[in-house]
C-alpha cells in the first residue's frame, strides 16, 4: 500500500509541474488578468521540454502504480 500511495503522490506532483508550464498560476496575476487570458499562458521552449519530460515520468508512474493496483486486486481475490 505504501508503495501504492507513493506513485499517488508522484502523480500529482508530477501533474502540477506540467500544469504550471502551460498556465499562470492564480496568485501571480491580477483578477482582470484572469478574465482576460483565462489563465492560459505561452510556455517557453524550456518549459515545453520539461513538460515532455515530466509527461514521460508521469506515464511510468502512473502504470507502475496500476501494476501495483492490479497486484493487490490479485492478492484480495486469493484471499
Amino acid at each position: 500500500m505504501k508503495s501504492i500511495e507513493d506513485y499517488h503522490d508522484k502523480i500529482h506532483d508530477t501533474y502540477k509541474s506540467i500544469y504550471k508550464c502551460f498556465f499562470i498560476l492564480p496568485k501571480q496575476r491580477s483578477l482582470l488578468h484572469k478574465i482576460i487570458t483565462l489563465n492560459n499562458k505561452q510556455p517557453t521552449k524550456k518549459e515545453l521540454e520539461v513538460a515532455r519530460h515530466k509527461l514521460e515520468l508521469l506515464k511510468g508512474y502512473s502504470f507502475s502504480m496500476i501494476n501495483l493496483l492490479d497486484k493487490l486486486e490479485n492478492q484480495i481475490k486469493q484471499s
